[in-house]
């Protein structure tokens, strides 16, 4: 008897396991009207936000988000400037040789970061540069949302001038953010975030 509990006990304990390593997918699909604007100025322009894909869940890995998004006419990724996307976490070589040496991915693909009280996700993928014969990467911003999936807003990147990284100022850095207003959109960062970005 003490055999048959045991045997019960260990298939509990691996179907246990297994189902906190897998993930399941949430998907999401939504379409915002925004407002993009520089912390520091007064003035904004329209623009609209298209995202669809996955939010993959886990109770032990990290959680990732297999996403497409549009960003007025800034789509990510950009499969006709990019066609040969990397998969997240690549580390093998990359190059041709009869053929490409990894399987293409059909989204951006991104690890989910948890903080205490939002996500987010960088927007930035690795593609294979047919010219360079490499890979590269580009580079937009971090997509943040709150804990619920409900509300988002965007920070998005510039060059330095000597073309050695990208930066975001808490100062003057631009955002996207849906709403009608500098200060609505003000709001609802300081609100998801808590950061004191002048409201």
């Amino acid at each position: 008897m003490k055999t048959y509990f045991k045997f019960i006990l260990s298939g509990l304990v691996i179907v246990l396991l297994c189902f906190s390593w897998a993930y399941w997918d949430n998907p999401i699909e939504r379409e915002d009207n925004c407002i993009e604007f520089n912390l520091n100025s007064d003035e904004f322009k329209k623009i609209k936000v298209r995202i669809n894909g996955v939010i993959s869940r886990s109770l032990l890995r990290k959680d990732v988000g297999r996403l497409n998004i549009i960003i007025g006419d800034k789509i990510i990724p950009d499969f006709e400037k990019h066609p040969h996307v990397l998969p997240l976490n690549f580390k093998e070589r990359v190059g041709i040789q009869d053929g490409n040496d990894f399987k293409s991915v059909n989204a951006m693909e991104q690890t989910i970061f948890e903080t205490e009280k939002y996500y987010e996700i960088s927007l930035n993928y690795d593609y294979f540069d047919e010219e360079s014969l490499g890979s590269k990467r580009e580079t937009i911003g971090i997509l943040y949302f709150d804990k619920k999936f409900n509300k988002m807003f965007i920070i998005v990147y510039e060059e330095r001038e000597d073309e050695t990284g990208y930066f975001w100022s808490g100062e003057d850095g631009k955002v996207i953010v849906p709403e009608s207003n500098i200060k609505d959109a003000k709001k609802l960062i300081e609100n998801m975030t808590k950061w004191n970005i002048g409201v």
